[in-house]
């Protein structure tokens, strides 16, 4: 990826280390496909906060507290929620940044929502955003160890975090650490919903582990650059984002 791939994404005051970071810590298979501008700025970030610089979202988040959706709005995936959780679920919101997500899932009648981020300054503006709303729960977490009971959840959701980890430093590593802890927390039949710009053969590898025995399916959304009216080249990761929908095993009395 070349400094004008780059350009605009968000960090032009950091343009070199963001360059030398995609370079070094990306692997080849998730550069392909990456042309959006959300996409380069995911892949950008995430490069540089995964080698250990939480430092970087801190300062991020300190320099840009406006509200930013990666991927996709609520509005584009709401149907595809509304398929897999009921309203009443105790949710699990994994780097939530500062994303609209939680707040429009709460106006759409979910009534309890723990949104975590390994960022401190980012926490504290959301308490801060959202004190108003008790059904909103705001905590410091890493999603790698997770600070909750088993089987805690009834659904998790991953916008962007699962594509942040792919690259870092120890990627196949984090991401089993991170899928480990999900499936601990998630209650039998608990439903696990990834968001990502990474294709199945790049992403069905981690979420298909025998460790955690998860039912899994695909289903891909039009990137909202794209007309919602034109159908969408599921091979083509440039126009699409892919849901990946990780059940867990359970009984029916159990849950679901």
């Amino acid at each position: 990826m070349d400094k004008g791939a780059i350009e605009g994404v968000g960090v032009k005051d950091d343009i070199t280390r963001v360059e030398q970071a995609v370079n070094n810590r990306a692997t080849k298979e998730d550069v392909v496909g990456v042309k959006t501008r959300q996409d380069k700025l995911t892949l950008a970030a995430a490069a540089l906060c995964l080698s250990g610089k939480v430092s970087y979202w801190d300062d991020r988040y300190t320099k840009d507290p406006e509200p930013f959706d990666w991927y996709q709005r609520y509005s584009g995936i709401k149907d595809l929620v509304a398929a897999q959780m009921k309203h009443e679920d105790n949710v699990l919101m994994l780097g939530c940044g500062n994303s609209r997500l939680s707040e429009d899932m709460l106006e759409d009648g979910f009534t309890s929502i723990t949104n975590i981020d390994i960022s401190r300054v980012v926490i504290d503006q959301m308490i801060e955003r959202h004190k108003d709303k008790p059904a909103l729960v705001w905590q410091r977490m890493n999603a790698m160890a997770l600070e909750y009971p088993d089987e805690s959840f009834d659904a998790a959701v991953d916008k962007g975090t699962l594509d942040s980890l792919m690259c870092g430093e120890g990627a196949s590593a984090n991401v089993a650490k991170m899928c480990m802890e999900v499936s601990r927390v998630l209650k039998p039949n608990g439903v696990y919903l990834v968001i990502s710009y990474g294709a199945p053969d790049s992403r069905l590898k981690y979420l298909q582990s025998d460790d955690y025995s998860w039912t899994v399916s695909v289903a891909t959304l039009p990137k909202p650059a794209i007309s919602a009216a034109a159908i969408p080249d599921t091979k083509d990761a440039s126009a699409v984002h892919y849901v990946y929908l990780c059940r867990k095993g359970g009984t029916a009395e159990e849950g679901g």
